[in-house]
């Protein structure tokens, strides 16, 4: 389910607004990003990971500041143009990453019903 829920929560945030509206803010567990990224790669959304990979790329050592403004900071400070590169890789794999996310959940609906199943009965 986390693999899901960070595809689907990263995405939403990205195709509104690109790794701008997603740096902006903070997953809790996650302040690195590098579990969200991973579930791309997961479900083997290659080019979506790839955008994830040279979005990282931009900060150094590969390493996102825990702080959200020293963060923007760092992201801001690069060409508009090479942001925007990177935001259109990511939307350029939006129906790539839809069929891989639809496909990794026929893949292991029996585990996430059992997820599902035995969190409302909790």
């Amino acid at each position: 389910c986390r693999t899901v829920t960070l595809v689907w929560h990263s995405g939403g945030i990205i195709g509104n607004g690109g790794f701008q509206y997603l740096f902006e803010g903070d997953f809790h567990g996650d302040p690195g990003y590098r579990m969200t990224a991973a579930a791309y790669q997961k479900i083997e959304a290659d080019e979506a990971y790839a955008a994830f990979r040279d979005a990282f790329a931009i900060f150094p050592n590969g390493e996102l500041p825990g702080d959200v403004n020293e963060r923007l900071r760092i992201y801001l400070a690069h060409p508009e143009d090479r942001r925007n590169a990177i935001d259109d890789r990511f939307f350029a794999a939006d129906d790539a990453l839809k069929r891989q996310l639809s496909q990794f959940i026929r893949d292991n609906k029996d585990a996430l019903r059992k997820f599902l199943v035995d969190r409302i009965a909790k």
